[in-house]
């Protein structure tokens, strides 16, 4: 009898520990919100729940062999350039930006339990996803980026370790809890993509933005920066 087909390499065993991995799916709503609860310090809507489970984003899941639990989690979109936040419009150099087939990856959630940290987990799902991102298939993804706390050491340690490097400083990004955090965006240049080529970038376009952004919220404290939270902490 004929082996059954591997497909995209979901299921394998890791030295010294085993996972599985397979796609998130509708039945993992229940568990995945306790996890969340856990890892992250915002609580996520049922809408996002759904959509990480539905197969609109690459949500993979490394899970126990033997029961199934969730052991981690990483979450990535794919969107064209003129799809996301304004503070992330300048990604790329104006070539590969006015490209109308030029897509980013933005990485929403990445986690994993306390059982698993210093294991290795996070950055197998990292590497996994990046390898799809990597693949032949999705070659017009020029970037892959990421918002963290500017203060979660831990997380920016892990994401630099994997080449990601800081794109910008953003103050006040982040309204947790009734307080104003700073948040800083970390990019990947993958696919031959490049940063945007100015003398200025990234230091003072940083620098600027950054500036920008502060004046706005120190002359009204009614502006609410509009950010993407899922991926305030990274639990590595």
């Amino acid at each position: 009898m004929a082996s059954p087909p591997v497909v995209y390499n979901l299921f394998e065993r890791e030295a010294e520990i085993e996972w599985n991995f397979r796609f998130l799916n509708p039945g993992d709503i229940a568990e995945l919100k306790d996890l969340c609860q856990v890892w992250f310090p915002v609580r996520y809507p049922d809408m996002w729940y759904n959509d990480v489970t539905s197969g609109k984003y690459y949500s993979l899941a490394a899970v126990h062999p033997y029961d199934g639990h969730i052991l981690g989690i990483i979450v990535c979109g794919v969107k064209s350039l003129d799809q996301v936040n304004q503070e992330d419009a300048y990604l790329l150099c104006s070539k590969q930006a006015s490209c109308l087939d030029t897509q980013v990856a933005y990485i929403l959630s990445l986690g994993v339990t306390d059982s698993c940290r210093r294991k290795q987990l996070g950055s197998t799902l990292l590497n996994k996803l990046l390898s799809y991102l990597t693949s032949p298939v999705m070659q017009t993804v020029k970037v892959v980026y990421l918002h963290v706390l500017a203060t979660s050491t831990p997380a920016i340690k892990f994401y630099e370790k994997h080449s990601f490097v800081q794109h910008l400083y953003l103050p006040f990004y982040y309204h947790i809890a009734g307080s104003c955090c700073d948040a800083r965006s970390y990019a990947l240049y993958i696919n031959g993509g490049k940063p945007p080529q100015t003398v200025i970038y990234p230091f003072i376009l940083c620098s600027l933005i950054s500036c920008i952004l502060l004046m706005l919220v120190r002359q009204s404290s009614s502006v609410t920066v509009k950010v993407d939270v899922q991926n305030i902490y990274s639990m590595i």
